[in-house]
């Protein structure tokens, strides 16, 4: 699409890009002038983009759709991700070592999630200590009756990934290096967990 073309009946993607450029120059400017009374400096600011859609898709989807980001928020090296993964977790744990896999901070399995990690507290521990949640996709439909409505709401629910695969390690790269559309049953939603965030509620698809 060229910058001349509409999006909708009224809006270009010329007009757009002003839009957005604006937004961030105005919030760059506050930023700025917000550091100048703070002793550390602030975090990252997210972004985020408002879309609009008359309808959802009526299939519910477990599995998010992956979009690929140049700077998502989740850093491994300072976030510490999670891997939920099927029995045994020591399998797993070994083949990540294998692979040279560094930053991926913990592996639990599905019997530990329903031992060890079972506990609300001990839920809300795992929720705080780490980041990022991935999960092999085989186990996916178990975990919001495991993990809890608390990881939701908190917009940490696991991303499914493909434990199978012969690139382990770029699976698991590309994974965290990416935004996620999480379809519900409304026509209101969001992309989560890097710095852009969607929220699709009331245009035309």
């Amino acid at each position: 699409m060229s910058g001349s073309q509409l999006i909708d009946d009224h809006v270009s993607v010329q007009q757009c890009k002003r839009a957005v450029d604006a937004l961030l120059s105005h919030a760059a400017k506050f930023e700025e002038k917000k550091a100048e009374t703070q002793l550390l400096a602030g975090k990252e600011q997210n972004v985020w983009l408002l879309v609009n859609t008359k309808i959802m898709h009526p299939e519910k989807k477990i599995k998010p759709a992956r979009i690929p980001v140049k700077y998502p928020i989740i850093d491994p090296r300072t976030s510490p991700v999670c891997l939920i993964v099927k029995d045994p977790q020591r399998e797993y744990k070994d083949l990540i070592a294998e692979k040279g896999i560094k930053f991926i901070s913990r592996v639990v399995d599905i019997k530990h999630l329903k031992g060890k990690w079972r506990p609300f507290e001990a839920r809300r521990m795992l929720l705080k200590e780490n980041g990022m949640f991935l999960a092999d996709e085989r186990v996916v439909p178990l975990l919001p009756g495991l993990l809890g409505k608390k990881f939701f709401e908190a917009k940490k629910q696991p991303i499914p990934v493909c434990m199978t695969r012969k690139d382990l390690k770029g699976e698991l790269e590309r994974a965290i290096s990416s935004t996620y559309f999480h379809q519900n049953n409304g026509t209101c939603t969001y992309v989560s967990r890097t710095i852009l965030i969607l929220r699709p509620s009331s245009l035309s698809n």
